[in-house]
């Protein structure tokens, strides 16, 4: 038999998890509790999930004790005592399917086994040979299908096709910009990593995501928006700007336009919308109110609506959700290190690759700007973002944004030679596992929230 204690321990965790963070529910798709109380505690959190109930005591406690009178107060404060590490997450998950599989192992397959051998007459090899599958399957579903131990012929045949998959474009996803394709290992996202967009405010981080966004959208890239920061109509202002023949002062001024303009912009945008309804591989998500689980949980159901297996999830702002502000004065370290954990969990377990957006801190003490070439000491750097060794090291790629133009007309004004300054973004790859770091330049057109690859004019002067 398996060790009573080890397996009690190890639900206690997952539970616990659960109860501080009651949309991980959505991330297990049964019941693998061993114990009774487990099995029940956990049909208990399903139900109060179901009901939008809150996880308190009380309520914890009305369901659980219909299921099991030994669920009492006691031990629902004794739960909540409990340590655990949301980053191991994956492994008590695992650990929890591990010893549900072994109990079935024991209870039902090996009975069976015995039952065949002990039998009169001859041996049932086709019967047998069953069992043999059923063990296979569970020791699929127990590690996922990933082999623990590789001689050197199976390392060398697998490698060779993890190969023929990457020529495929398996294993990535397209960042839906061919330009910063080119500079990612691989041709774009690694499946089941969290990727980093970063810089100060009015430098562009939102408008670089919703270019990358429309371009997914085009290439029917499947994609979903979070938008907590920016909501759905200011998020459609942009979009329509990017795609059509209008700006964003037109679309967000439109109770000013004459009957002339206004029939010009409608018409416009009737003319976008139906491009648009026919790209069926894009979600919105502008609820500012919302959560990583909740966001994986609408994914992972939309996904299945979409017919696919695996998504670019962008959120901006990433640090608004709820998991990053526990604390009423603000995010902690220890907040967004446990976050960022969780976002890691989310995207494995969904094969999806998570684009964050969020803020940098400009930084202005010790630096002299009097020229041009000092506004790029102003460019920034992972170690500005808020609590950056917990975000930086859980990215797979990180990415700086600046605009010069927009610095030096802050800090220099509008001299002559700030004037014919061309605006560029710059996309600063800071962070590329595997990949190479490099600026990418584009030239920023804010009035239609686009972007173009910036072509470098040939006859200039180095």
């Amino acid at each position: 038999m398996i060790s009573t204690k080890s397996v009690v321990t190890n639900e206690q965790q997952v539970l616990k998890l659960i109860l501080d963070n009651p949309n991980l529910l959505a991330t297990l798709d049964d019941n693998y509790f061993v114990s009774e109380v487990g099995k029940d505690l956990f049909e208990a959190f399903r139900v109060l999930r179901l009901n939008n109930a809150k996880f308190i005591d009380s309520s914890i406690l009305s369901e659980g004790s219909k299921l099991n009178k030994e669920i009492d107060s006691r031990l629902i404060q004794d739960l909540r005592n409990v340590e655990a590490d949301i980053s191991n997450f994956d492994y008590n998950v695992k650990r929890l399917k591990s010893d549900f599989s072994k109990v079935k192992l024991q209870d039902v397959t090996m009975k069976n086994l015995v039952k065949i051998v002990n039998g009169k007459g001859d041996l049932d090899l086709e019967a047998i040979s069953e069992i043999q599958k059923e063990i296979n399957r569970t020791v699929d579903f127990v590690h996922g299908g990933e082999k623990k131990v590789y001689t050197m012929e199976e390392l060398v045949k697998d490698y060779e096709e993890e190969l023929k998959l990457r020529v495929k474009g398996e294993g990535y996803i397209s960042t839906g910009d061919s330009y910063l394709d080119s500079k990612l290992h691989g041709g774009g996202f690694l499946k089941g990593s969290i990727n980093i967009i970063h810089g100060p405010s009015g430098m562009g981080k939102s408008i670089f995501a919703l270019n990358l966004i429309a371009k997914q959208i085009n290439k029917q890239i499947p994609c979903f928006y979070s938008t907590p920061e920016m909501g759905k109509d200011a998020t459609m202002d942009r979009l329509l700007a990017l795609r059509s023949i209008l700006t964003t002062n037109q679309l967000g001024n439109i109770y000013n336009a004459d009957v002339e303009a206004l029939d010009f912009i409608m018409d416009a945008v009737k003319k976008e919308g139906r491009k648009l309804s026919r790209l069926s591989k894009f979600r919105l998500l502008p609820s500012a109110d919302t959560s990583l689980v909740e966001i994986a949980d609408i994914v992972k159901t939309h996904k299945r609506e979409m017919g696919v297996k695996s998504a670019v999830v962008t959120i901006d702002l990433l640090t608004m959700l709820k998991e990053f502000n526990k604390n009423s004065k603000g995010g902690k370290a220890s907040d967004y290190e446990d976050a960022m954990n969780l976002a890691h969990v989310l995207a494995r377990q969904g094969q999806d690759s998570y684009l964050g957006v969020v803020q940098t801190r400009r930084e202005q003490m010790k630096v002299v700007i009097k020229d041009i070439e000092d506004v790029y000491k102003l460019s920034p750097g992972p170690e500005s973002i808020k609590s950056s060794s917990a975000v930086y090291e859980r990215a797979r790629s990180v990415m700086g944004i600046f605009r010069p133009k927009h610095v030096a007309l802050q800090y220099l004004g509008e001299t002559a030679e700030v004037v014919v300054m061309d605006d560029t973004l710059i996309c600063s790859i800071q962070k590329a596992n595997m990949g190479q770091l490099a600026n990418l330049k584009y030239l920023y057109d804010g009035s239609k929230s686009k972007l173009w690859k910036y072509i470098e004019d040939e006859n200039s002067e180095e």
